[in-house]
């Protein structure tokens, strides 16, 4: 449908697309060409592991969703849950370290991935911090 771009694209694909609808180009997409193709949505659909336990110190916390971008980010909600050395391990797979401490406020946590482009996704509750004993 001639000025109706495709969901998902990134700014530079939409704008690609808004000048291929001109009346001059007569409303022509050429994908194969361009590049005018849409971008996987931007999505979290869970983390490993799903519990925390405050003791046992920092975690490594492995993300899954769908289209994460070389420099993506993760945030966890809680400013005492720092989150450092993110790797990506393909589109649908984050492998980051996430600071926790015997401090670390107790409950669940949302958990959000931010691509360089400004594109963000959030799952509520997807890191449960508990304290459970250490038994040696």
């Amino acid at each position: 449908d001639p000025g109706q771009p495709p969901a998902g694209m990134t700014p530079a694909q939409a704008q690609t697309y808004a000048n291929q609808q001109l009346p001059r180009h007569r409303w022509q997409v050429h994908p194969d060409i361009d590049g005018c193709t849409a971008a996987d949505l931007l999505t979290v659909t869970g983390a490993e592991p799903v519990e925390v336990n405050r003791q046992l110190g920092d975690i490594q916390l492995t993300v899954t969703g769908t289209g994460f971008t070389p420099g993506a980010s993760v945030v966890v909600a809680a400013p005492e849950m720092a989150v450092k050395g993110v790797t990506m391990q393909g589109s649908t797979r984050l492998v980051c370290t996430v600071q926790v401490s015997t401090t670390t406020a107790l409950g669940a946590r949302d958990l959000t991935v931010m691509n360089p482009d400004g594109a963000s996704a959030t799952r509520r509750h997807t890191l449960t911090v508990v304290d459970l004993p250490i038994i040696r």
